[in-house]
């Protein structure tokens, strides 16, 4: 089956590899299974296309690194918090207009909610 044509109003969801170093990783659009090494300290990339054009112009997996960074960063922040934090960092976030804080912080509430009901479904399962 041939690859799908790229579409640049597709997000290219990136992964935190190493956060000292600040590497990330971004999957392959059209070659299933591999990953490129976006390093966001040197701003570099291991694509064929950064490898190409070096710092002419970033590719595509660079930029959305540099997109994507911040609100990777803040969602590893919200997975390290209580759940008391959670209530408590919301509501100051929200009064500060930090839509983006107070949106990781959403996402991990509802994460953590989804989680609590798979765990009681197989409770429910296995009781």
């Amino acid at each position: 089956m041939a690859a799908a044509a790229y579409d640049p109003g597709k997000a290219t969801p990136a992964r935190l590899v190493n956060e000292h170093e600040q590497l990330y990783a971004v999957d392959s659009f059209r070659e299933p299974g591999k990953s490129y090494l976006i390093n966001l300290k040197h701003g570099t990339c291991d694509c064929p296309d950064f490898q190409r054009r070096g710092q002419e112009r970033p590719c595509k997996h660079l930029t959305a690194v540099r997109n994507q960074a911040r609100w990777l960063k803040l969602q590893q922040v919200a997975r390290a918090c209580s759940d008391r934090d959670l209530e408590r960092l919301l509501v100051r976030y929200q009064e500060l207009g930090d839509m983006e804080t107070s949106g990781a912080i959403r996402v991990e509430r509802a994460r953590r909610k989804q989680a609590k009901a798979e765990e009681a479904k197989l409770k429910a399962i296995f009781a």
